[in-house]
């Protein structure tokens, strides 16, 4: 059994070639074959153990020692530290002898003498064979097996040790694992046989490869804890932090604060672990165990470039504040003795000039002056001009926030309040005013400004609303954190005060509400709330119309699109880039009617894809001739209500009861001489004539009037340069005879004068002959004509000529164009008569409009658009227009 034990562990014979076999180990066996005594066999072998002691192993390369390095760990990524290994020399038979045998016993019979030098021979075979792969290999993989085979032969701490420090030095992380994993379980006494130097490089390889079971194994151990390095102290602190044990971590700091934090100073960065985190930690635990001192300590070392900073700095604000009887602070106390608030902002103004000069005041100095701030409108009166002296003051000092978060507390609380216009402006023009070094402070603090400089002017300045909504957006976008208020707070706020308050009327509040509502969160607008925004408020501006395109885009919303596209065009006209993307809209809501209407404004302007005109040309749109449409009431109230507000009364009135007012003004003006109609007419002048008649939609005039009675018969329009003989043309200008705009040349000042010079006359007492005609041209009247006849005469002092001529002379463009729907003539006619660019815009979007094309559907006279969908992908607009 004894010889299959001492098999097991031996390692293989090497050849002669790989190891040559000592001169001392050749003498003792020669000795050993003469069979002398054992006691001069003893006395030969102890002398040339002596020698050979002293000797050293001269074999070609045996002094060329390998500088080794920490091995990277594949599997945990560690970052791993180079450490020079310190040389040792080569190993001869009696430093082996020296090593494992004991002087103090007796010695051993010749049998146990011939056993213990066998052994020794292949412990020192071994050691050789350990030597030359760790030199040759330098990969603990790589001699694993030898390290383990002598340490089975000598399993001694010694031995133990230098196996840790042979898999520190050449294996990985794991192995290292291993190794102490195995170790463990018996007497830890070979971890302090271990180099200082290497035991801390592997605390810190263990560390970095988060292996706490085994360095918890070690640190924790009862016998090592008076022994530990000052990186396993550390360790230690930080393994009670991680388990959430702070108090256990502040004792165990408090009894080697020193070695820990120089620890913490030398390794923190490789072990990525801040010395900001760690003095928050422990400082907060001392301020719970009372140790104030040792609290204040900590959280002072904490540099403002942290992110613990800002915590360790509310820790600090938090210390107890001294009061007196009143509850004041030692700096609400001096507040408290002057009289005057100007004094008291001027004695603030000098707290807070000592603070930004003396950054390094005491924590209590500190926490009791931002205590003051919680409320600085406390100590002055409620006067706007001494809230105004607050808020200058506290941004002439915002910029200390890091030591004093209390200063911007004013601010945030009162951003989710109005007050009366006076106080808020008081408190937020110097805030729009100011520009923070910080421009995310800036777009935040002006945003809010914003809200509140809207609120005051009762939404005068739409454009507040959506810059604010646009600055907080730039703000958010560009903070890494929280903003101190969200916009749904913020917009919450402002929708309740207009909803609540008592400043504003009834009719001003719904504008309000209907504004406010449209710069909420996406999610939140609702689709009818933007059509009731664009139909009642007249002209919103560019930037409403922008964000409200955005939104419908990003929601799919194609319909809501094309109804903000429509009142987009309405302030000025349709661009390329618009009527393109009417186009594609059109296409995705299959409404190919309104495709082929953009196509040929697109046309119009020469900026059709060509790839398109060919089927444009079969659609419907360019026919050789467009008749007469018969339009009914109904469809001429829908052209009247296409217009708002003034305009549209005006229109009326026109409509109304425009025919009969040449009668009246003709009898009381004999220059207003009737117009005699031409004999021979041309063929397309008498189809409209026909027409005409067959009107019932408006009042039939008994004849035509004009102030020149050598005028002609279809008199140019003055904003006309020229007059075509075109169907359309002639149709507009016939509308304009049968109207009575031509009886006052087009003047609505002319009209007005009429109409003024009549009304003072029918209040005369005594009835004259000029009073007759105008009452018995009144009686003649229908109710709905003579409140027409009213309602005109309070609309003529509205617009002046220009307006007017604009007003009607659109009307008549759309009425002629639902008449006659040939968009391409109407549209090159008025081109060729040069006609007012606003006037063909007008009409452009006439064609495009939802309107129009709801009357041609009840007319049953829309496009054809059975075509390939491929047709409608294709892009409306040509390839070097698109940018037009």
């Amino acid at each position: 059994m004894e010889k299959d034990k001492n098999q097991s562990v031996t390692p293989p014979i090497l050849g002669s070639d790989e190891v040559s076999v000592p001169q001392s180990l050749r003498l003792l066996r020669m000795i050993e074959k003469l069979g002398l005594k054992p006691d001069t066999v003893e006395v030969l072998r102890r002398s040339i153990l002596v020698d050979d002691t002293h000797g050293r192993d001269l074999r070609p390369g045996a002094q060329a020692q390998a500088v080794p390095q920490f091995g990277g760990d594949e599997v945990t990524g560690s970052i791993t530290v180079p450490i020079a290994a310190q040389p040792e020399p080569r190993p001869t038979r009696g430093a082996v002898l020296a090593e494992h045998t004991n002087p103090n016993q007796a010695l051993p019979t010749m049998e146990n003498a011939r056993a213990a030098t066998t052994r020794l021979d292949h412990a020192l075979e071994a050691e050789l064979k350990l030597r030359h792969k760790v030199e040759a290999e330098q990969n603990w993989a790589a001699f694993r097996h030898e390290a383990w085979q002598l340490y089975e032969a000598f399993p001694r701490p010694e031995m133990a040790a230098r196996l840790v420090d042979l898999a520190l030095l050449y294996g990985s992380v794991s192995d290292l694992e291993e190794v102490l994993g195995s170790f463990l379980k018996e007497d830890v006494t070979f971890y302090t046989l271990i180099d200082g130097d290497l035991r801390s490089h592997l605390v810190v390889k263990l560390w970095q490869a988060e292996r706490w079971a085994v360095l918890d194994g070690l640190m924790f151990r009862k016998d090592l804890q008076l022994r530990l390095l000052p990186i396993e102290r550390l360790y230690a602190c930080w393994s009670f932090l991680r388990a959430g044990e702070t108090e256990k971590a502040f004792k165990w700091f408090r009894r080697f604060d020193r070695e820990i934090w120089a620890a913490q100073k030398e390794f923190g960065a490789l072990l990525k672990r801040s010395e900001s985190e760690l003095a928050l930690a422990l400082g907060r635990q001392a301020l719970a165990d009372g140790d104030e001192a040792l609290a204040i300590r900590l959280l002072e070392s904490i540099s403002r470039q942290t992110p613990e900073f800002q915590k360790a700095l509310d820790l600090l604000l938090d210390i107890r504040v001294e009061r007196d009887e009143s509850g004041l602070c030692p700096y609400g106390q001096k507040l408290q003795r002057e009289l005057d608030w100007r004094a008291r902002i001027a004695l603030l103004d000098s707290f807070l000039l000592r603070m930004q000069r003396f950054e390094s005041a005491s924590p209590k100095d500190r926490a009791a002056l931002n205590e003051l701030l919680k409320d600085p409108l406390r100590w002055v009166p409620e006067q706007p001009e001494a809230w105004q002296a607050v808020s200058e003051i506290l941004l002439q000092y915002h910029q200390l926030d890091y030591l004093l978060p209390q200063i911007n507390t004013v601010f945030i609380q009162k951003a989710t309040q109005f007050h009366k216009p006076a106080f808020d402006h008081a408190l937020w023009a110097p805030v729009r005013a100011y520009h923070f070094p910080d421009p995310i402070k800036t777009w935040f603090w002006h945003a809010v400004a914003m809200l509140h400089e809207f609120a005051w002017s009762q939404g005068q300045q739409e454009n507040l609303l959506w810059d604010a909504r646009k600055s907080y957006r730039e703000a958010a976008d560009h903070s890494g954190k929280a903003l101190p208020l969200t916009w749904m707070q913020l917009h919450r706020h402002l929708l309740q005060w207009v909803g609540k308050t008592e400043r504003l009327q009834e009719p001003a509040r719904v504008k309000l509400l209907l504004m406010v509502r449209l710069v909420g969160e996406g999610k939140d607008i609702d689709e009818q709330d933007v059509c009731n925004f664009l139909v009642q408020v007249a002209q919103p501006s560019r930037e409403v119309i922008r964000a409200l395109e955005n939104l419908a885009r990003e929601r799919d919303q194609w319909g809501l699109e094309l109804f903000i596209l429509d009142r987009k065009a309405l302030g000025l006209h349709y661009v390329n880039q618009d009527l393109a993307r009417v186009w594609q809209l059109g296409a995705a809501l299959k409404r190919y009617d309104l495709c082929w209407r953009v196509a040929t404004v697109l046309k119009h302007r020469t900026v059709l894809n060509e790839q398109l005109e060919r089927h444009w040309q079969i659609c419907g749109e360019k026919r050789r001739d467009f008749s007469m449409l018969d339009l009914t009431e109904t469809h001429v109230k829908k052209v009247v209500h296409s217009f708002d507000g003034h305009e549209r009364k005006l229109v009326e009135g026109i409509l109304t009861v425009g025919p009969l007012i040449p009668e009246l003004l003709a009898s009381l003006h004999p220059q207003l001489t009737p117009v005699k109609k031409p004999k021979v007419l041309s063929e397309v002048e008498d189809e409209i004539q026909a027409a005409l008649e067959k009107i019932t939609w408006m009042p039939k005039p008994k004849r035509i009037y004009s102030p020149n009675p050598s005028g002609l018969w279809q008199p140019k329009p003055p904003f006309f340069s020229s007059l075509l003989d075109s169907k359309w043309s002639l149709l507009f200008v016939a509308l304009a005879q049968r109207l009575g705009i031509t009886a006052w040349d087009w003047q609505l000042s002319l009209l007005h004068h009429q109409i003024e010079s009549i009304i003072p006359r029918m209040m005369r007492g005594a009835e004259t002959p000029a009073q007759g005609k105008v009452g018995r041209w009144l009686r003649s009247l229908s109710p709905a004509q003579r409140k027409a006849w009213y309602e005109l005469a309070q609309q003529s002092r509205r617009f002046d000529d220009e307006e007017a001529q604009g007003i009607i002379s659109r009307f008549l463009a759309r009425l002629t164009t639902t008449l006659i729907q040939d968009h391409s003539l109407a549209l090159q006619g008025l081109e060729k008569m040069r006609a007012p660019l606003r006037l063909r815009w007008d009409l452009e979007h006439w064609i495009v409009s939802d309107v129009y094309g709801e009357l041609r559907r009840s007319l049953g006279h829309f496009t054809i658009g059975q075509f390939p969908e491929e047709v409608y992908l294709t892009p409306v607009l040509a390839p070097a227009k698109i940018s037009t």
